[in-house]
């Protein structure tokens, strides 16, 4: 959807500069995305089909440094 219509929008952050032990948190956002490929359309705690209000994907937020 259009962001104009959309009634979700994803900001993916693909951000680490935190972590000290496990590097790895900066690739959750394309783990979602590969994961959402394959979920189920139906949310049954909503009792909706969530993609037809409009989910909007922005850009990655390309910042790199610490908060």
């Amino acid at each position: 959807a259009k962001l104009e219509c959309a009634k979700i929008v994803l900001i993916p952050v693909p951000y680490d500069g935190t972590s000290t032990w496990q590097k790895g948190a900066d690739k959750g956002p394309d783990a979602f995305l590969n994961a959402s490929e394959n979920m189920e359309l139906y949310d049954i705690e909503t009792d909706t089909e969530v993609y037809k209000e409009g989910i909007y994907l922005a850009d990655a937020v390309t910042e790199n440094a610490s908060p």
